[in-house]
């Protein structure tokens, strides 16, 4: 799974300035910000999806209320979400991508210890994963932010399987528009390997990933 991602508010990372840009003017005057740093399910961060045809950035808050209305689903499994009643249709009609700067996961050490480890694009500041969303007005008839967003994920390759068994869908920057505007593109990228990506080891009594400390990193191959 995926339980957590960063954003960082970093000012040196040009796509972060021009996203925090676009949604800052999208919703200046009101009350909707988008969450910077560590990022938290029912958190809002900004989303890519398709507007008149093409890629457009919207705020929209993690996770699909849950049918009880306790708690919220922050996944999706690649491997069955076309053939879920709550994920089919937005599979089909509203995809939508993620930007980070990474993904935290956890790795149990024994008992109720755990480690915990940040995973990132070597070649890249920036990583892309793979989104579906919904609106549920008539369930957030008090929030200023009504479409939710749940993260694509699929098995682990051999970079995160020692960690956790899941990570999420990862797209290259080159694949967002076909994957928000093409149906066959998108069932495809479900079912390829995922990239390669760099993990390490945080110090885990920092929560803020400008924190982080490498203490042992790994790299696994690419499966392409």
């Amino acid at each position: 799974m995926c339980g957590r991602f960063i954003f960082l508010d970093d000012t040196e990372i040009p796509e972060i300035n021009k996203i925090l840009r676009e949604v800052n003017m999208k919703y200046e005057g009101t009350d909707i910000t988008a969450t910077t740093g560590e990022i938290f399910p029912t958190n809002n961060v900004p989303v890519c999806i398709l507007e008149d045809g093409k890629p457009s950035l919207t705020i929209m808050k993690w996770g699909f209320p849950k049918w009880d209305g306790m708690g919220v689903i922050i996944n999706a499994r690649s491997e069955t979400v076309t053939g879920k009643r709550m994920f089919a249709e937005a599979f089909a009609h509203r995809r939508c991508v993620i930007p980070s700067t990474g993904f935290y996961e956890w790795a149990k050490t024994g008992g109720k210890a755990k480690e915990k480890y940040r995973f990132n694009d070597p070649g890249n500041l920036m990583l892309y994963m793979a989104g579906i969303y919904s609106d549920y007005p008539n369930a957030c008839q008090d929030e200023p932010v009504t479409e939710k967003f749940v993260i694509l994920t699929c098995a682990a390759d051999e970079t995160v399987s020692d960690i956790h068994d899941r990570m999420p869908v990862l797209l290259r920057k080159n694949e967002i528009t076909r994957w928000l505007s093409d149906y066959d593109f998108a069932r495809s990228i479900i079912g390829r390997d995922s990239m390669s990506l760099y993990g390490f080891l945080v110090n885990h009594s920092e929560s803020e990933t400008e924190n982080a400390v490498l203490l042992g990193g790994f790299r696994g191959s690419s499966k392409r």
